[in-house]
């Protein structure tokens, strides 16, 4: 005979993440009679909306969610990065972050772990239980944990990401590819989610492909995709009932309005200037330059001894930061004003990988994409991409729990995560919830 209470099921979360999905965008929907099911769902838990990071990119995003660190903590500062000397420009993965991811860190601890499509997870690293990487994986057979799992992929067709490529001329075609790989990616989960995990993490990563080039029409076919991403999400969940759910979203997303050239402005104004005409890269920028840009809004001070054409004394750096910052608040866009803030560096980055980031970090206003552009007759331009991201729109729910704080971060999954499973590591969040 065995005594009631002994046998304890075992702690579980479920996260199903939908990359680019505004907080604005689902509640205003609901209003609108849409996503029912959702709708629903959100009675039984804390649903609220949650601040990103800056810059405004989902390497940045989901690197500070899985380690629980902003930028200076983890090093991944955008989707390009830079090394000043000599100058030289790479895309970071996983490889190039200096923090501890929770899928490794629940692996130290017993936990099983299963996690799908989360980017900046490339190249695959070994957790104790199966993990496929994202979006900048280029081929299936290197995109898994264990390696031999990839034969799985194959066997079922599954898509990586659907070519962003075909959105500019074929866009009928993407938004099937974009069907595709939605179902592609559930259909790997369904049959994941009746293994033996603890932490099982699906990440959507075409609601943020559809925002971008579908956003301003939000035509039927938009509507359609959206229910079907609703659909398939609860469905799964219906699996793993016993399961702590979370659902949440990296950042918001708003209309593009115009794409903004910075490096254009810097060179107007007398900060920018090149050795060769045309330049290039960023590569052929003069020793008299005294400041540069890289997507999106990261401003570089050419600073002496730290840049490969330094010109900027390091006695003269406070001053001169100043200054462009100054310079660079009075842009504006068809009298229209285009920064919201000119962070310092140390207003947002903390860690001993802060020195590697921007010196400073220029936040947008809704509508104005900051570009990273060399040699534009104009300061701004059309572009065919419909949708940009925000940073104070990202979403999160949580059910069965309640919100302790109102100023939700994406730093705070991190640690509520690994408090369920009773487990604490030092992070820049804090527990979010209780229940």
């Amino acid at each position: 005979m065995r005594t009631l209470g002994i046998f304890k099921r075992r702690k579980r979360v479920l996260v199903i993440s939908w990359d680019g999905v505004p907080f604005s965008f689902l509640k205003k929907g609901m209003e609108e009679g849409r996503f029912p099911l959702f709708s629903k769902l959100i009675t039984g838990g804390a649903f609220g909306r949650m601040t990103s990071v800056l810059p405004t990119i989902s390497s940045v995003a989901w690197t500070s969610y899985m380690s629980g660190k902003n930028p200076g903590g983890h090093g991944i500062f955008g989707f390009i990065d830079r090394k000043p000397s000599p100058l030289s420009f790479f895309i970071p993965t996983g490889k190039d972050r200096k923090a501890e991811f929770i899928q490794e860190v629940l692996s130290r601890e017993k936990k099983r772990v299963i996690s799908i499509n989360i980017p900046m997870t490339t190249p695959p690293f070994e957790v104790n239980g199966i993990l496929v990487s994202g979006f900048l994986s280029t081929k299936i057979e290197k995109a898994t944990y264990p390696p031999e799992f990839s034969r799985v992929l194959k066997e079922m067709g599954y898509i990586i990401d659907a070519n962003p490529v075909k959105a500019k001329d074929r866009k009928d075609e993407y938004l099937e590819d974009l069907f595709l790989a939605l179902r592609k990616r559930f259909e790997l989960a369904e049959r994941l989610i009746r293994e033996r995990w603890d932490y099982f993490h699906l990440h959507v990563m075409e609601t943020d492909r559809i925002n971008h080039f579908f956003w301003k029409k939000k035509d039927e076919r938009f509507w359609k995709f959206y229910s079907e991403v609703e659909e398939l999400s609860i469905s799964l969940a219906e699996k793993a009932k016993d399961a702590l759910l979370i659902l949440l979203s990296d950042h918001g997303f708003c209309t593009l309005k115009k794409e903004v050239f910075v490096n254009k402005y810097l060179e107007d104004g007398g900060y920018l200037f090149f050795d060769k005409e045309p330049p290039e890269d960023i590569r052929d920028i003069s020793e008299k330059t005294v400041a540069y840009s890289l997507i999106p809004g990261r401003i570089y001070i050419n600073l002496k001894g730290r840049e490969e054409k330094g010109s900027v004394e390091p006695g003269d750096y406070e001053r001169v930061r100043e200054e462009v910052a100054s310079y660079l608040e009075k842009l504006t866009v068809d009298g229209e004003r285009v920064i919201k803030k000119v962070w310092r560096r140390e207003e947002v980055y903390s860690g001993p990988y802060t020195d590697l980031g921007p010196d400073l970090i220029l936040e947008p206003v809704d509508g104005f994409d900051l570009k990273g552009n060399l040699k534009k007759e104009t300061l701004s331009g059309e572009t065919h991409i419909e949708g940009m991201h925000t940073r104070d729109d990202a979403f999160l729910f949580v059910k069965e729990r309640e919100f302790t704080k109102d100023n939700l971060s994406i730093y705070d999954l991190f640690p509520s995560i690994l408090s369920e499973f009773s487990i604490k590591v030092s992070s820049d969040g804090e527990v979010c919830w209780r229940g």
